[in-house]
């Protein structure tokens, strides 16, 4: 279970840390859904694509086990600096609380990522509290708007109501999401992905709620699924060429029917 969890959080980071404008998560057209699977991530900073992002997550995902449904918690960082190759910036830290955590890199191909947990111990995850809590970003040798350290807020504990873990979801009608947070970001959105890849992205107003219309449903493949709930805050600098972002999300299973 452990290992699930992490995973699903390193590929949250991952997409923060890896967007490009052509990249971004959108709502498809019904007819014509993504090739490919999508993973929650700000579908864009307000109409800027920073290439330099350093991004912190906190994940909440409810898995079922013989004993019942489990809620559990998992937090992990990233960071990239230029896309899609990313650069070597020294030793990259997050610190929460008195607690520094610094963030293991990873090179394939040339390209540099940061990440933590480190891929090969993805249960090494960092602690936090279910309030909303600031954190603070330390790059050794990339600065933003001059200074090395750059604080941001992670949103509270964001628990999805419904639809429940593994609950069976028609997909010829409107799905409606409804979650609770202990303390919202500035953003909020919503997000659906089927067995076959096929993804819906929608930002929404405000914090608690929101939709997928029959149509949409009507895009996505029988079979399992992943429904999340995201809410979030973030920071440009560098003229825009950069951002620090902290992420809440909850997901849960679903099998669309």
């Amino acid at each position: 279970m452990k290992q699930f969890k992490s995973i699903a959080v390193l590929v949250a980071v991952l997409a923060l840390t890896g967007c490009k404008k052509d990249e971004a998560v959108t709502t498809p057209p019904p007819t014509q859904p993504p090739a490919t699977p999508s993973s929650p991530n700000p579908p864009s900073y307000n109409g800027f694509t920073p290439t330099n992002v350093c991004a912190v997550v906190r994940t909440s995902v409810a898995i079922s086990t013989p004993i019942g449904v489990v809620v559990t918690d998992a937090n992990a960082a990233a960071a990239k600096f230029g896309n899609p190759a990313g650069s070597d910036q020294g030793t990259v830290t997050l610190t929460v609380g008195s607690t520094v955590y610094t963030l293991g890199k990873t090179t394939a191909s040339g390209s540099v990522t940061y990440l933590h947990p480190d891929p090969a111990n993805p249960t090494a995850l960092i602690g936090m509290s279910t309030s909303s809590q600031s954190v603070t970003f330390n790059v050794g040798t990339y600065r933003l708007d001059g200074s090395a350290t750059r604080s941001i807020t992670v949103p509270g504990q964001l628990t999805l109501t419904a639809p429940a873990a593994n609950a069976n979801v028609p997909r010829n009608a409107a799905l409606n999401v409804t979650w609770t947070v202990t303390t919202a970001g500035s953003k909020h959105a919503i997000f659906i992905t089927d067995v076959a890849g096929h993804a819906l992205f929608k930002e929404v107003a405000a914090s608690g709620s929101g939709s997928f219309t029959a149509a949409e449903m009507g895009a996505l493949s029988a079979g399992y699924g992943f429904v999340y709930a995201l809410t979030y805050n973030f920071a440009l600098y560098n003229g825009n060429a950069a951002a620090v972002v902290a992420e809440a999300v909850a997901v849960n299973t679903i099998n669309l029917q």
